[in-house]
């Protein structure tokens, strides 16, 4: 039986837990002796990470980079000759045919009758002021009913597992809306390429797990260890080396949590009845990533998104049109994505209903070209914002940070945020940190 050992008590300033982005941009900025960072992973990177199998280089799903001013500067700055960018190649596969991504844009690579629909809805709600209730009337205002029957019902509802009407809308700033003129282009069958914060992305070379390595250079990151007790009420925690079954108590001044809020709770003493009701109220999906190497070449775009329900993935990525570096000559790389709320709708036969779906989309000719499998399970991918998680996010993150609990990134935010946003935030969080406590 492995025993635990009794291990030192201390006090530090600041206390990280997970070296994830975020966690990292924090370490970064912060004067070294003034802070701990824990990770329970060997390495760090959160789901950014990169892993080899048989020839082919996988990541945590597709991990693109959306970067925009200081961010960018900052990661060109880090990365230096190792990011590529690209422009993107995105499309809808839907009716048999690809509508170029963004589908609001493109409506004139629809069948006519459906073109003409969406058209028409688009017209009706251009210029009218956007309703907010939920995300099928923010839809539907912005869209037209067109567009959102055929593709933001569809497809949002197959990725969050939730009828769009029970789906708050005020984090969807981001969805590009396409003016007149853009909308009566692609009409005509024109392309509208450079609409969307996804227009152009990066990604280094070696794969993504790159990115957090450099983040890691000067930072001494303590590895296989878990927060496994949190008192905020004292500002008390419990870490576990998981090497040595040491367990460290730590008095801190500040602790930045990057740890989805759900388990932060959980693992969470002296908490109020109220808070723990409001965790109750948190929702999320999880992704089932089906990492895929094939013989041959496959699509030449980066990624496909697939509204119909005939097939049980709602994106489909390829490693090799951004990543060739990772994949054999001649060979193919995909990411294959399943949304879930519980790891137990992910079925044995999934793998072969997935593969009959590559089959009929068009995406690989024969079963037999698959020749390496990596699944992973995601769990907490997305959460899914409701007007009732909304408040008790709210509540939640009030409660802790009056405690010095300072909950960050897609997880700790518990909310939609690119690896951009991320690494901008930690970066902004460890400023604010020396500026008020160091």
């Amino acid at each position: 039986m492995t025993r635990k050992t009794v291990g030192q008590k201390m006090k530090i300033p600041v206390l990280i837990a997970g070296a994830g982005l975020s966690g990292l941009c924090v370490a970064r900025t912060l004067p070294r002796g003034s802070y701990r960072i824990f990770e329970k992973e060997e390495t760090p990177g959160g789901l950014c990470r990169s892993f080899w199998k048989d020839g082919y280089r996988f990541d945590y799903t597709g991990h693109l980079l959306h970067l925009k001013g200081e961010t960018l500067t900052f990661v060109e700055t880090l990365m230096g000759e190792r990011l590529r960018e690209y422009k993107r190649r995105a499309a809808i596969h839907i009716l048999g045919r690809k509508v170029p991504y963004p589908f609001q844009a493109h409506v004139g690579f629809l069948p006519a009758s459906l073109r003409e629909e969406c058209l028409e809805g688009f017209q009706r709600v251009c210029g009218r002021e956007v309703e907010r209730g939920n995300f099928e009337r923010w839809s539907r205002s912005t869209f037209g009913d067109g567009i959102h029957r055929l593709f933001m019902k569809p497809y949002n509802e197959k990725l969050y597992r939730t009828p769009l009407s029970e789906m708050t809308a005020d984090w969807l700033g981001w969805v590009p809306r396409p003016t007149r003129q853009e909308i009566e282009a692609g009409g005509r069958g024109e392309e509208v390429p450079s609409l969307g914060y996804n227009a152009v992305f990066r990604y280094p070379l070696g794969g993504i797990g790159v990115l957090p390595e450099k983040l890691s250079e000067g930072i001494e990151i303590e590895t296989r260890s878990v927060l496994f007790r949190l008192d905020p009420s004292s500002r008390t925690a419990w870490i576990r080396k998981e090497e040595t079954k040491e367990e460290i108590e730590i008095r801190y001044t500040v602790l930045v949590s990057t740890i989805p809020l759900p388990d932060l709770l959980a693992i969470s003493r002296n908490i109020p009845d109220t808070i723990r009701a409001d965790t109750e109220k948190l929702r999320s999906v999880g992704v089932y990533c089906l990492n895929v190497g094939i013989r041959g070449r496959t699509e030449p775009y980066h990624w496909l998104y697939f509204p119909e329900q005939e097939y049980p993935f709602y994106r489909v990525g390829f490693y090799h049109n951004f990543a060739e570096d990772g994949v054999p000559a001649g060979c193919s790389a995909l990411y294959i994505e399943i949304s879930y709320r519980d790891r137990g709708e992910i079925r044995g036969e999934c793998h072969e209903e997935i593969f009959a779906g590559l089959l009929r989309a068009g995406i690989i000719e024969k079963r037999e070209a698959v020749e390496v499998v990596a699944p992973l399970y995601l769990d907490f991918a997305y959460a899914v914002p409701t007007a009732s998680s909304t408040l008790a996010v709210k509540r939640i993150r009030e409660y802790l940070l009056q405690r010095g609990i300072r909950t960050i990134g897609r997880y700790g935010r518990w909310a939609y945020t690119s690896m951009g946003e991320a690494i901008g935030e930690g970066l902004r969080e460890g400023q604010r940190i020396r500026e008020e406590i160091l």
